[in-house]
């Protein structure tokens, strides 16, 4: 078995891990059981302090670690991972009404927290339904709020395709504001930092 954890690029990782830590019920200190050797060695990182400000633990110590990684650029393009949150637990017993009560509520409190919500998906197949929520996180990484079924995964694809266009034409907008303003300074052309 092989220990890992998820590591996030970040323009601010403090901003990201306070936003994580509330949507996920993580804490920016290590768990003090179970007693592991990576537990020991998050605690002797931390020294004196009492918390780290961009790393996330599980406090049960079950789930990996989360690093939200100081990085100078921005986000480009669509996320290659993504969480999905399923605070319905996936129980069964729920019914889909409940369900969808459910994850709306938690939808409404990540909406608070400053994730944007990007759009709800919903099919009423009784042999397949599904209803999630895809939502972009404060610097807009894409995450979903659900109970996601089979179609899940056309619908995913669906919007990979569409976060990519739409990644395009904004860069596009850019590059096209960079020449309007290069042009207004005599043609000199020059690299953004």
């Amino acid at each position: 078995m092989v220990f890992w954890q998820l590591t996030i690029d970040a323009n601010d990782p403090a901003l990201l891990a306070w936003f994580w830590a509330r949507a996920l019920g993580y804490q920016p200190a290590p768990p003090t059981s179970p007693e592991t050797t990576w537990w020991q060695h998050y605690r002797a990182r931390l020294g004196g302090e009492e918390a780290f400000d961009d790393r996330l633990f599980d406090p049960e110590g079950l789930r990996p670690p989360i690093r939200f990684q100081q990085v100078p650029e921005g986000k480009a393009g669509k996320n290659r991972l993504h969480l999905d949150l399923y605070p319905t637990e996936r129980d069964n017993s729920l019914s889909p009404e409940q369900r969808v009560d459910i994850i709306d509520a938690k939808v409404a409190e990540l909406v608070a927290l400053g994730a944007t919500v990007a759009r709800w998906e919903r099919g009423e197949d009784p042999e397949d339904p599904f209803y999630f929520v895809v939502m972009w996180d404060p610097e807009g990484n894409e995450f979903c709020v659900g109970l996601p079924w089979r179609r899940h995964l056309v619908v995913a694809a669906r919007f990979a395709i569409w976060c990519e266009v739409l990644q395009r034409r904004q860069c596009w907008q850019q590059r096209r504001n960079r020449v309007a303003q290069v042009s207004q300074h005599g043609g000199c052309v020059r690299r953004a930092p």
